[in-house]
């Protein structure tokens, strides 16, 4: 005996089977609701999205600063850890220093001989000037004026390195007392990235004791596929979707990464950047180009989703609502957005497409009803 489902003899029954693309599926809004057919209206685009992508966040170099023990010494105290927003000027490590001394007298020094030499060289020039001393003589001591006042800015140069402010060197200018104490202090805004060294703990020279960062702007490096490089371009948007955040791509890499064939994309977030953390990993899409040389095809782009595309013959078809059934009409994909793809097509915004039952209708459009 001869077996034929329930749907396929309905649509036996509505003279349905053997449907041609591009001719009418006869169906009133009562077959095909209990069809479970669902239409919705397509949306017009005016940007194209890429599907989702995975993205790092990191901190721009220019925005990082490692912070290093400028003498050795023994670290006396900490005043912040990692986490910690600190502010230019805020002392964050106390370092003693029998080296720090060392520099500090090494600068009086050069202050007193600068003092004699300029004396001497004072008195000097009267007595050349009276023809009491010859000229080489003279020479001799503005040589020595000069070497004395190089000798001091050495010195004094010596001090800033070190980590003194010009307000602390003119203190010991002053006051001619040595400081043991070598204080580290922030020279920006920013945030504690990385805590390296510890209380008691001793420190040679360039040490690293901390890595600071300013975290606004962010960084998000972005990795896509090669051939998606060709449609993208400086300036393009991206969005993070889990924080609802957007920024500009401000690099496209030339290099390609050998274990995965991806090249990067780099784009810059200033706006929301405090829910995003350094070393974080998110998912990213990114805006893709449009050419709008042809107002008329930027006009006949739409985004509807994915499960509403069917294929037929290596083209791609969607049904189109009409008065009393629906109808397949070409389309072409433009971009694939992951749940959502843009299309071009002779579509409006006030057309009605099935967006769930495609299998359904794709049935009726191939004739399927015959016996099994």
């Amino acid at each position: 005996m001869k077996k034929i489902t329930l749907l396929i003899a309905g649509f036996l029954y509505l003279g349905l089977v053997g449907t041609q693309a591009g001719e009418l599926i006869k169906l009133d809004r009562k077959q095909f609701t209990k069809l479970g057919i669902v239409t919705d209206r397509p949306a017009q685009v005016s940007a194209i999205w890429s599907k989702n992508f995975p993205a790092r966040i990191t901190v721009p170099n220019s925005q990082v600063r490692v912070l290093s023990s400028l003498q050795p010494g023994l670290v006396n105290r900490l005043t912040v850890a990692e986490g910690d927003r600190v502010h230019k000027g805020q002392i964050l490590v106390e370092i003693s220093s029998p080296s720090f001394l060392e520099v500090q007298q090494d600068y009086l020094d050069a202050l007193a001989r600068l003092k004699l030499v300029e004396n001497n060289h004072a008195r000097n020039k009267n007595l050349f000037e009276e023809g009491i001393i010859s000229e080489k003589r003279f020479a001799t001591s503005r040589t020595e004026l000069n070497e004395a006042r190089t000798l001091l800015s050495r010195r004094h140069q010596g001090l800033l390195f070190s980590g003194m402010s010009a307000a602390q060197i003119t203190t010991l200018r002053e006051s001619r007392k040595l400081n043991n104490k070598l204080l580290i202090r922030s020279p920006f805004d920013g945030t504690v990235l990385k805590q390296v060294v510890r209380t008691g703990q001793h420190v040679d020279e360039a040490t690293a004791l901390y890595h600071l960062g300013n975290l606004n702007p962010l960084w998000v490096e972005i990795y896509v596929p090669v051939s998606f490089r060709t449609s993208v371009g400086m300036g393009n948007r991206f969005n993070i979707q889990q924080y609802d955040l957007t920024g500009k791509l401000i690099a496209i890499g030339r290099m390609i990464r050998e274990n995965d064939q991806t090249i990067l994309l780099r784009g810059s977030i200033s706006d929301g950047a405090k829910l995003l953390t350094p070393g974080q990993f998110v998912e990213v899409r990114v805006e893709q180009n449009i050419s709008r040389d042809n107002p008329d095809t930027v006009s006949r782009l739409f985004r509807i989703p994915q499960g509403a595309i069917f294929r037929e013959a290596s083209e791609n078809y969607v049904f189109v609502a009409q008065s009393g059934g629906f109808i397949p009409r070409k389309v072409k994909v433009m971009a694939d957005e992951g749940q959502t793809v843009v299309i071009r097509g002779d579509l409006t915004t006030s057309d009605n497409i099935a967006v769930r039952g495609i299998a359904t209708l794709k049935g009726i459009l191939q004739g399927l009803g015959s016996e099994e």
